[in-house]
């Protein structure tokens, strides 16, 4: 186990410059989250992809969490293992020995042969790792497909990680969630401006995870007034600049992206530097 002294010394200093998936550089600006991981650079959910991620300083990475049938959870987007595996079968039906046994990268590139699908276990170690050699604080996007949500809030609280998330999942999930953890930060998905007012009596969420195509900028406008953060998935297209443009002058808090590279310069582009 790593030291955990040292790492905790470092975020709190941390935290007093800015909040978590923000450095001091991109402070008040959009935030970028890395969809699965840089998931145009390495296989997607991979600890490959997520360390791609880190390495092109994005604020969030976005991760998948499933459940084996042993109970054990690992990060996977498709309930089947067919589409970014070499194996077949569901995720709950397969025992995590044989799913570790697989290659989670061949798919993609045969350089990648050798990438395991990781354990959530494995994402917390690789992050603490990455603190304690010094690194920027990066937030975790915790997509809850299929997890216990007791199980999932001990498994991250015993890395100290759990104030570094933000759970997006179904409505019903999230409810599920905050009565094991009541301070967590949740984001419910907000499909439709006119749900807003309900879903805020609701969760009183951290953020709310808008469609694209309801994003304006009085509902983001309304939901900042109340301290809630906007977070919106950008198309999987890489976008234009002036479409990514579009978005950052209502006022939108983050864009979850595949395209890290064309977002990141469309951001320098808006904010001049």
């Amino acid at each position: 186990m790593l030291a955990v002294a040292p790492l905790l010394s470092f975020r709190l200093e941390a935290q007093t410059f800015y909040e978590i998936g923000q450095s001091t550089e991109q402070h008040k600006k959009v935030m970028v989250a890395a969809h699965r991981g840089a998931n145009a650079f390495a296989p997607e959910n991979t600890l490959a992809a997520f360390r791609k991620a880190i390495a092109l300083k994005v604020d969030f990475i976005e991760f998948d969490v499933r459940t084996t049938i042993d109970g054990h959870l690992i990060i996977m987007h498709d309930a089947d293992i067919a589409r970014t595996t070499n194996g077949r079968g569901k995720v709950n039906e397969i025992s995590f020995k044989e799913i570790k046994s697989l290659s989670a990268g061949a798919w993609f590139n045969a350089s990648f042969a050798d990438e395991k699908i990781p354990s959530l276990r494995d994402l917390c170690e690789a992050i603490l790792l990455h603190y304690d050699s010094g690194g920027y604080q990066v937030g975790l996007y915790v997509d809850c497909k299929d997890a216990n949500p007791q199980q999932l809030v001990d498994s991250i609280r015993e890395f100290e990680l759990l104030d570094d998330c933000v759970f997006y999942g179904s409505d019903e999930y999230l409810m599920e969630l905050k009565k094991y953890a009541p301070g967590v930060r949740i984001m419910p998905s907000l499909r439709k401006a006119s749900d807003a007012t309900e879903k805020i009596n609701m969760f009183s969420p951290y953020a709310f995870d808008v469609s694209w195509t309801a994003l304006n900028e009085n509902l983001i406008r309304q939901l900042r007034k109340k301290g809630i953060k906007v977070f919106t998935d950008a198309p999987h297209q890489e976008l234009s600049e002036e479409e990514y443009h579009q978005v950052m002058r209502m006022g939108v808090d983050l864009i979850q992206t595949d395209h890290i590279g064309a977002l990141k310069r469309a951001i320098e582009s808006f904010y001049g530097q």
